[in-house]
């Protein structure tokens, strides 16, 4: 699990630094006006601070004339829990991490991410483990 919320967004935030270098854009501050966004979200984009929205990957793809989904990829690239890892997680650890993804990947990349951690770490307590609070799901943050 990233320790750093900007490590999700080396990989995008590299690449997008090679780019205008190699393209000779100019600074942060013409790329984002030719990109159409403004300067503080892009710096809040390549920092991980803002989460990619739909419209914005697309505008970063189009931009750079990379295929579509290659934003994505390059923010999935930073890795999440393995099946194992989230096994032994405690409810907080599970929600405290699908809050990074929030803020890294945007709402519904939280959804997504909380339905496969809940249903591995469901399977792996077993129908008789459920009795610790610490362990308890905390469901408002599957539907909020």
């Amino acid at each position: 699990m990233p320790e750093d919320p900007a490590e999700d967004r080396k990989q995008l935030a590299d690449r997008m630094e090679r780019e205008r270098i190699r393209r000779d854009l100019g600074n942060w501050d013409d790329v984002a006006r030719k990109m159409g966004v403004s300067s503080a979200l892009l710096r809040r984009l390549r920092n991980g601070t803002a989460p990619i929205t739909y419209k914005n990957e697309v505008k970063i793809e189009r931009f750079y004339g990379w295929p579509e989904g290659e934003v994505r990829r390059l923010v999935s690239q930073a890795a999440d829990p393995t099946d194992e890892q989230i096994a032994e997680m405690s409810a907080r650890e599970l929600a405290a991490h699908a809050l990074h993804v929030e803020k890294t990947r945007g709402i519904e990349a939280r959804k997504r991410w909380l339905k496969h951690a809940y249903s591995v770490w469901w399977d792996a307590l077993g129908a008789d483990a459920t009795d610790s609070a610490e362990r308890q799901p905390q469901s408002d943050h599957l539907d909020a």
